[in-house]
């Protein structure tokens, strides 16, 4: 006997081992998906501290610029994936080179509260 939503429900064996079997596969896709969307954020946010000595509280704003491109050109041009993809790395990197040249090397000599102010404010600008 097992129960679902407070409900005492009946299995048979057969039907207990393939609901097993289905939950495992798609806790395992789970862990492996959402594992590696965190595991490049974080990369991505270790990569920035150790270069730069910033830590980038702006990039989930960044990353979502990046989403919203990616379905704006689904949604209004109709693009096929790769299309798609590929204006959006390429947008992506346009913007990060220029919020590094406009904003971030003129922060090489600041405190390091000016420099996490710059980032928070950046974050906050972007995601109105």
């Amino acid at each position: 006997m097992s129960r679902l939503g407070g409900c005492a429900v009946e299995l048979s064996e057969n039907q207990w081992i393939r609901e097993m079997q289905q939950f495992l596969a798609l806790t395992v896709v789970g862990i492996a998906t959402y594992g590696c969307v965190y595991a490049l954020t974080a990369l991505g946010l270790v990569v920035t501290y150790k270069t730069s000595g910033i830590f980038n509280f702006a990039q989930g704003a960044m990353g979502m610029i990046g989403a919203f491109l990616y379905w704006q050109f689904q949604q209004s041009y109709n693009w096929p994936s790769w299309r798609r993809s590929s204006r959006r790395s390429g947008l992506d990197a346009m913007a990060g080179a220029l919020v590094e040249w406009s904003l971030m090397r003129r922060l090489v000599n600041a405190s390091l509260e000016a420099k996490i102010t710059v980032t928070v404010g950046s974050c906050c600008s972007w995601s109105r």
